[in-house]
């Protein structure tokens, strides 16, 4: 396959990204690392589409002058970017052509109030063709390829006739030439710079920005030095900015002399491993009719995909049902539809290919390799999950295609397409389409194909109809709710229900805890939502973090603080997707809010449990982990044991796990009643070493005497474990003990039922010789 030999060419992926690096590095820019393409903090985007979003801060005048951002100068990087779904959307493009990808890369270099068009025109001239004597490596393009295109920008096009001739600086209108966020705000033109792919001294300036794929903009230059006004008019800004941007895909393509994105190092590597995972025959290029067998459209669906989801679930976001996560799921489907009725590949082939976009891109974007196994666990389970659903979609999708009048696809059997429920429930179709339907771009794309339509418009009537008898379902079952919250606000409304916030607290406290000992054992990417089961030894650790934080009775602080400042707080959580108040609840254990932020940059404060305070769902894919507090996990060990009595399991496991319970039973007892001392009556029979467990728990655990009884019914005897004063309290049920050791007795008694006696004889001398 043309272009999968990276030894042979001049410019592979890897040293175009570095120059471009080190020479705007030698300019004086800072390299400035791409932030994640989840935005995590920007409610306006779906993903990052373009390196810009990152400044916005800058643009808008709204960064913190106290973080290193809001310093900035000169910044260069590239970008990590999405354009599929909103505004900018290449999604049902990609795999048709050969130059739409959902997933891509933006070179670009900033200035901040520093340098403007003569400076920034000068260099991108040097750097691609090398100018005057340049100090720095650059792509030594020809220059008699390129072409500017500009807004009558006399000042930008004084500047671009120094390097070009009149008849290859072109002017354009605002539509393609001026650069603007949104209605209002900061504005200006921008220069194109386009690129011949053929040359031969052709003269290609009617094909600039006429969609011809022979000449293509490869970089722009955009100088942003007004200020859109509510009433439309433009208003000098006080600190002039420019914001380039060149394709990264594109300049290679250039580069290794391809007339496609698709036939570089960027993506033949992932070709050659999807030929290997397919037995499919080799890429060849081919587009429209010339792809009889549609085989080529399917190595690009597939390539672009895996690249997208990749780095989309390292970022931070993962298929689901609404959102950038339906998106996402889009995407997963439309890909593995391809490899499976394309390109003949087996079930759990798209998750292999993680391992080929961390070959190309790892080295790069290190967070591909830190979170490998985490991208392709996702992966593989919504794979199997769609799995399921495609072969039956796609068999009915044949026969309804088959028997369709006219060439429309009705409204009934896009939605019975769309959901294997409908016919039982549309109620928990509508709950659960996301998981188990079959998407309705899904069944466009297969109509086209076709040469079939889809009703659409009478799909999204069946949908809002399904729809509104979901939502009257749900307020039937959420009326008595509101009406309990009703009273307890009326009962409690001139005052706290303290009763009800000391359950409540223990719980709240209890999950900050948990999710900071989440974070020290599974890692940083961990969210109050995740995908992947817990191992039991991670489990087991995370409860000894919890519980030790518990042991040490550390305080808890909170206090209401300036989002901004609050974020910069070094090892503070937030839940990514929850968008939080200015003012926002700041929740620390162990050091006060206040000390957090008089110094946010403390590696200290990592070791720390500090986040906000927010709420979220749970969604397919997500793990629960359960904990219970106070009386609740009384109750829960109670439950537990009587769930072990009733289960049919080996007598050594019952046994074995019933001596936990009793270990359990113990604590709980030496925590609940605040006494020096703890006595205990427990039900594992006569089992010995139960009881000497439980009793070396709390001798462990809270360092107080304690004593522990435990009967058998069918023999009438007791067996009884004691740090101490075991003498007394045995006489009741007619029972002897040995001298023990270590502090720690035992004995028995032929009485069982005199236990009660015992218990209280116990306790009575316990207070008075313990207290």
């Amino acid at each position: 396959m043309p272009g999968s030999e990276p030894s042979e060419i001049k410019w592979p992926a890897k040293r175009v990204r570095d120059t471009y690096f080190d020479f705007f590095k030698g300019k004086g820019h800072k390299f400035w690392p791409s932030s994640p393409v989840v935005p995590h903090n920007d409610p306006t985007l779906l993903f990052a589409n373009a390196g810009m979003n990152k400044y916005k801060p800058i643009f808008l005048g709204t960064a913190d002058p106290n973080t290193e951002l809001s310093k900035l100068t000169r910044a260069c990087n590239t970008q990590k970017c999405i354009r599929a779904g909103g505004k900018h959307n290449d999604l049902d493009d990609v795999g048709k052509d050969t130059y739409h990808n959902t997933f891509f890369e933006m070179l670009g270099n900033w200035s901040f109030g520093d340098y403007f068009k003569k400076e920034a025109i000068e260099w991108a001239w040097e750097l691609l063709t090398k100018g005057d004597s340049s100090l720095f490596i650059v792509y030594e393009l020809p220059v008699d390829r390129i072409y500017a295109g500009l807004l009558p920008d006399h000042e930008s096009r004084d500047i671009w006739l120094q390097f070009l001739p009149p008849a290859r600086v072109l002017p354009f209108g605002c539509k393609d030439n001026f650069w603007e966020m949104g209605d209002t705000g900061p504005c200006g033109p921008c220069t194109e710079i386009h690129y011949d792919r053929v040359g031969n001294n052709r003269d290609a300036a009617s094909l600039v920005n006429n969609d011809d794929l022979t000449c293509l903009e490869i970089w722009n230059l955009v100088f942003i030095q007004f200020n859109r006004e509510i009433d439309g008019s433009l208003k000098p800004l006080p600190a002039k900015l420019v914001d380039t941007g060149m394709g990264f895909e594109r300049l290679t393509s250039v580069l290794q002399n391809k007339m496609s994105n698709y036939d570089t190092d960027v993506f033949m590597p992932i070709f050659d491993d999807i030929q290997k995972a397919t037995g499919a025959r080799p890429y060849s290029g081919k587009i429209g009719l010339e792809d009889v067998d549609r085989v080529d459209m399917a190595y690009r669906v597939v390539a672009d995909h895996i690249r997208t989801l990749s780095f989309a679930i390292a970022d931070g976001s993962r298929p689901g049902n609404e959102g950038r996560e339906y998106v996402l799921r889009r995407i997963l489907r439309r890909a593995v539809r391809y490899g499976k009725e394309i390109l003949k590949a087996e079930e759990g082939f798209f998750n292999g290919l993680v391992s080929s976009v961390i070959r190309v891109m790892g080295d790069v974007f290190t967070e591909l390799k830190e979170l490998e196994k985490k991208i392709t666990e996702i992966i593989k389970e919504e794979e199997a999950s769609f799995c399921k659903t495609l072969a039956k979609g796609i068999e009915k999708f044949r026969k309804d295609g088959q028997s369709v009048q006219g060439n429309t696809l009705k409204t009934v059997r896009a939605f019975v397409l769309f959901s294997k429920y409908i016919c039982s429930c549309l109620c928990r179709m509508l709950l659960s389409y996301g998981r188990h339907g079959f998407p309705i771009d899904l069944t466009q794309l297969m109509a086209e194909e076709q040469g079939l339509l889809v009703d659409v418009d009478g799909f999204n009537k069946a949908m809002k109809e399904a729809r509104d008898i979901s939502k009257n379902a749900q307020n039937k079952l959420v009326a008595p709710l509101s009406w309990m919250l009703m009273l307890s606000s009326t009962l409690h409304k001139m005052g706290v229900d303290y009763e009800r916030r000391k359950l409540i607290a223990p719980n709240h406290t209890c999950t900050h805890m948990l999710n900071f000992a989440l974070k020290e054992v599974l890692g940083d990417h961990i969210d109050q939502k995740g995908s992947i089961p817990v191992d039991p030894e991670d489990l087991r650790k995370i409860e000894s973090i919890v519980n030790t934080q518990i042991k040490d009775e550390l305080e808890v602080y909170s206090k209401e603080s300036v989002l901004s400042e609050a974020k910069r707080i070094k090892g503070l959580r937030a839940v990514f997707g929850e968008v939080y108040p200015d003012p926002v609840r700041v929740v620390a254990i162990g050091r006060r809010v206040e000390d957090l932020l008089a110094e946010p940059e403390n590696n200290e404060w990592s070791s720390l449990s500090s986040e906000f305070c927010g709420e979220e769902g749970i969604a397919k894919g997500i793990r629960r982990i359960i904990a219970v507090t106070t009386k609740s996990a009384f109750d829960k060990v109670n439950a537990l044991k009587r769930r072990v009595d009733e289960v049919d399991i080996p007598a050594a496991k019952r046994a074995d796990i019933k001596a936990k319970i009793a270990q359990l039973q113990a604590a709980e007892s030496a925590a609940s009643d605040g006494k020096t001392f703890c006595i205990v009556q427990l039900d594992v029979g006569l089992n010995a070493a139960a009881v000497r467990g439980a009793v070396s728990k709390v001798m462990q655990k809270k360092g107080m005497s304690v004593m522990v009884f435990s009967t058998d019914e069918s023999t009438n005897k007791a067996v009884v474990y004691v740090t101490e004063w075991l003498t007394i309290a045995l006489s009741p049920i007619k029972g002897k003990c040995g001298k023990g050791k270590s502090g720690l007795a035992s004995g028995q008694g032929t009485d069982a039922s005199q236990v009660s006696s015992a218990l209280d004889l116990a306790a009575s001398f316990a207070s008075m010789n313990l207290n």
